[in-house]
C-alpha cells in the first residue's frame, strides 16, 4: 500500500469527496474522484483502481446499482467496495452488504476508522492479484499429481501449498480462494488460538501479522502444525 494504491471516491456532493479524497491523500494514498454512477463506472473501466469508496444516495444510478455493475463483472468483481451512507437503517445496511460491499459505514463517521479499514480491504486486494498472478504461473504437470499429504506451520507454507494443490485441480481459480481461506483459518484459529473478534481487534491496532509471528515463535505454538492431503 502506498502511493501506487488508487482509491475512487464517488459521491454526488462535492463538499465530501473532495474533502475525503483529500484526507485519504495525506494518509499516504492516491485519490480520483466522481461525481456520479457514470464518472464512476468510466474510471473504473479506465484505471487500475484498488478500492472503490462509494455513496448510496445519488442521483440517477444509485451506489447499489454501481455495485451490482461492478460485481457482475468477472473482471473487476473482487475490487473492494466500501459503501457510505447518511442512512442509518439496518435494511439500507443488509442491502449493501448483500449486493457485495466489502464494509457499510453510516455518515458522519471516524475518518481514523476509515483508513483502517481502507488499508485492510486493499491489503485482501492485493492478497487476492497476487494469489492470482502465481496462479497462472501453474505448472502443468501437477494436473498429473494423484495423492500427497502436506504438513504447515506458517501461513506463508500453507499460501504456498494452497496455490499448489490448486493448480492441480481443473479448476484452479475457484479452488484457490476457498482453500486458501481454509488454510489460513487452519494456521490463525486452529493452530494459534486466535479468534474471529481477536482478529478484528488486531486488524484495527494494524498488528495482526506480529502477532501471528509472535504466536509462531511462542513455546506453545511452535510445535503445532496443520495438514492438508490431496488425493484425485
Amino acid at each position: 500500500m502506498g502511493k501506487d494504491t488508487i482509491i475512487l471516491v464517488v459521491d454526488d456532493e462535492r463538499e465530501i469527496r473532495e474533502p475525503l479524497a483529500k484526507y485519504l491523500v495525506k494518509n499516504g494514498l492516491r485519490a480520483s474522484i466522481a461525481a456520479g454512477a457514470a464518472d464512476a463506472r468510466k474510471e473504473i473501466k479506465t484505471s487500475a483502481i484498488d478500492l472503490v469508496v462509494l455513496d448510496i444516495m445519488m442521483p440517477g444510478m444509485d451506489g447499489i446499482e454501481v455495485l451490482s455493475h461492478i460485481k457482475s463483472d468477472k473482471k473487476i468483481n473482487r475490487l473492494p467496495v466500501i459503501m457510505q451512507t447518511a442512512s442509518t437503517g439496518q435494511k439500507n445496511m443488509l442491502e449493501g452488504l448483500n449486493a457485495g460491499a466489502y464494509y457499510y459505514m453510516s455518515k458522519p463517521y471516524d475518518q481514523e476508522t476509515l483508513i483502517v479499514i481502507v488499508n485492510t480491504a486493499i491489503r485482501d486486494f492485493q492478497h487476492y492479484v497476487n494469489i492470482q498472478g502465481r496462479l497462472k504461473q501453474s505448472v502443468q504437470t501437477l494436473k498429473m499429481m494423484d495423492k500427497c499429504l502436506f504438513n504447515f506451520k506458517s501461513l506463508e507454507e500453507g499460501k504456498n501449498i494452497a496455490i499448489l494443490l490448486a493448480n492441480a485441480c481443473p479448476d484452479s481459480e475457484r479452488v484457490i480462494l476457498g482453500l486458501t481461506e481454509l488454510i489460513i483459518n487452519a494456521v490463525e484459529h486452529g493452530n494459534l488460538g486466535i479468534s474471529y473478534e481477536e482478529k478484528s481487534r488486531l486488524n484495527a491496532e494494524g498488528c495482526w501479522e506480529s502477532e501471528i509471528d509472535n504466536r509462531l515463535a511462542s513455546p506453545v505454538y511452535k510445535d503445532k502444525y496443520a495438514t492438508v492431503e490431496f488425493s484425485r
